[in-house]
């Protein structure tokens, strides 16, 4: 019986009722407003709780990687030098060679003239 009457309001023009704006429920939006926040500080702590060692994990592999690239660099700067030092070692023999067959010449040129200068006497 409710139901009927609640039809038979409704028929009169809805342009002839008055406005009536109420005041909001402060209390309400207190309680949403703390509900909120505490839903934010719980996100925020399980964002913590649950994403902090993978954090660490991501600065531990930065921090791994940053000395990677310096060894990695000391390594080609000591693979240069061995280059360098391989190819000084090759010019050293190389002029130690000529140095010997200079040295083997200049031997046989000294005895040839030796037993040149026994034949004089």
């Amino acid at each position: 019986m409710s139901k009927l009457n609640f039809f038979r309001r409704r028929k009169r023009p809805l342009s002839s009722g008055e406005l009536v704006l109420s005041r909001p429920n402060k209390g309400l939006s207190l309680l949403l407003g703390a509900l909120a926040g505490l839903a934010i500080a719980a996100a925020s702590l399980f964002a913590y709780v649950e994403l902090a060692p993978e954090a660490q994990s991501v600065r531990e592999l930065s921090r791994a990687h940053k000395q990677n690239l310096l060894l990695q660099k000391a390594l080609e700067q000591s693979r240069l030098e061995g280059r360098m030092a391989a190819a000084q070692t090759r010019e050293l023999e190389r002029q130690v060679d000529s140095l010997n067959r200079k040295l083997r010449e200049q031997q046989d040129e000294l005895a040839f003239f030796r037993k040149a200068g026994q034949g004089k006497h």
